[in-house]
């Protein structure tokens, strides 16, 4: 059995989640200060609420975040391949129920090799996962509807794009325009 291949995907998976989160909420951050005109404090409520969701969301193993954002927001994320979260195993709960059973019969070696490429297959789902969670808080905190949220979704992505998912320089861009340190967000302010 390969664990240490299992170990890695999941070392690998945790740094490239921690990085995608910070680009997708730096670039939010951008977003809602350019396009809303949002300052610091209001700033600050909102992504306490964003990150709440997520831990909200992650709590809960029977729905994924994107299943969860289509359900609520009528948003349905799609990862950068153009596939649909309904049609992933990973995302869908429908989908697992029915592969479980056959899952569970399989010897250990198989299982591990199958959980090895469902962690190399979320990869393709964070920046889609954790932008459903700010979709999620837009609702939910502020009430926003479809067209809203689908509007500054698209504008955090033109500020990831803008500065190439490079987090150094989007933390730059929030100094600079802001004033403020994207740590002090992190933090919890």
């Amino acid at each position: 059995m390969n664990t240490r291949g299992l170990k890695k995907a999941d070392d690998l998976l945790n740094r490239e989640a921690d990085r995608v989160m910070d680009v997708v909420y730096t670039s939010t951050i951008l977003a809602l200060h350019r396009n809303q005109g949002w300052g610091r404090v209001r700033i600050s409520h909102f992504m306490d609420k964003a990150q709440q969701v997520f831990n909200e969301c992650g709590e809960d193993d029977t729905k994924s975040m994107i299943q969860l954002c289509d359900e609520e927001t009528g948003i349905e994320f799609c990862n950068e391949k153009g596939e649909c979260w309904k049609d992933d195993v990973y995302l869908n709960d429908e989908l697992w129920k029915v592969r479980k059973a056959e899952y569970q019969k399989k010897p250990r070696a198989y299982q591990i090799a199958y959980l090895t490429r469902v962690r190399q297959k979320q990869m393709e789902w964070l920046f889609p996962t954790f932008g459903a969670s700010i979709a999620i808080a837009l609702h939910r905190k502020e009430k926003w509807g479809y067209d809203k949220i689908n509007a500054l979704i698209g504008q955090m992505y033109d500020v990831a794009a803008e500065y190439g998912q490079n987090l150094e320089k989007l933390k730059k861009a929030i100094a600079s325009e802001l004033n403020a340190s994207y740590e002090d967000w992190k933090r919890g302010r």
